[in-house]
């Protein structure tokens, strides 16, 4: 019984670990291509097509939830590269209209399960069902990292090694078409199918990261870790390295202090912490810059 904890256990960890690692390594691409939006608006959009799934509590699966999220995010995702495409719309505009548009829609169908799973919860037959579908709703929006099943975590440590591969192989296009679009375009590489296979990755790191920390705050590990590693370098590969080891450290540590310390929810911690990070450590480093100067000569070599 104790090897089964155990092993249960590890890949729960292991899971949350290897989203953190694929989160990080996403995040310089995310932040320097200026879509730090971008990661609030798949996750909710993702939500409607989950809430769209519970409203039907005997199809909420895994799988079937998974394939209800990724369904709705490639969709907010065409529309945006549909209007970036055919209008003259500012981005900012257009993800901030598609954005609204998916959590108005995640709302509507909100208050729709809501008022579905009550009526469900009348029938006897039925309870075990709706139980489950209100602690679906729970885990989506909040997170429980500490909660995952042994599919969700599989499933996180698949999309790792995945994002992994895609990256060894597409690094050097990615990095092209990040710093500079045109001059990639004129070696001959293709726009549209660097970005779908970006944004699919992206995609589905999100819709799984839901898994793990929920659709409130899975941004924000997408976006902390590289202002938090700018600090250090501006190099592309060390600002991924630094990346993943922030949010590697901060995953770890949140989820100790979760199993250590009873009522810390790992899930929101795993968030303040890389947060915390990425606010302090930019005030350090102009801190020092800013008044360096004071602190005498024996500094003049780091100016």
């Amino acid at each position: 019984m104790n090897l089964v904890i155990d092993y249960t256990t590890g890949l729960v960890v292991l899971g949350n670990l290897a989203f953190a690692c694929t989160a990080g390594m996403l995040s310089p691409f995310v932040t320097l291509r200026r879509e730090s939006f971008l990661g609030d608006g798949t996750a909710h959009a993702a939500l409607a097509g989950i809430f769209f799934i519970l409203i039907f509590p005997s199809l909420a699966t895994t799988l079937t939830l998974l394939i209800g999220g990724l369904s709705a995010a490639l969709l907010a995702h065409f529309i945006l590269f549909f209007l970036q495409q055919e209008t003259k719309l500012n981005k900012d505009m257009i993800l901030a209209i598609t954005l609204s548009l998916f959590i108005a829609l995640a709302l509507v169908l909100f208050t729709a399960l809501i008022g579905h799973l009550e009526k469900l919860a009348t029938l006897t037959t039925l309870t075990s069902a709706t139980e489950r579908s209100s602690t679906l709703i729970r885990h989506y929006i909040f997170g429980s990292p500490a909660s995952l099943t042994q599919t969700e975590a599989l499933l996180l440590i698949t999309v790792a090694l995945s994002a992994t591969i895609m990256m060894l192989c597409f690094y050097k296009v990615w990095k092209l078409f990040t710093f500079d679009a045109t001059w990639a375009q004129t070696l001959g590489f293709s726009f549209t199918t660097s970005e779908f296979l970006f944004k699919a990755l992206f995609i589905t790191t999100v819709m799984t990261g839901l898994f793990s920390v929920g659709a409130l705050m899975v941004s924000a590990l997408f976006v902390a870790p590289s202002i938090a590693a700018r600090v250090f370098t501006t190099r592309l590969k060390p600002l991924i390295a630094l990346s993943i080891t922030i949010n590697f450290t901060t995953t770890s540590l949140a989820l100790f202090l979760g199993s250590k310390f009873t009522g810390i929810p790992e899930g929101p911690t795993i968030v303040f912490l890389t947060s915390l990070l990425a606010i302090i450590l930019p005030l350090i480093a102009y801190s020092y810059h800013r008044y360096r100067h004071l602190l005498g000569p024996r500094f003049k070599k780091y100016h």
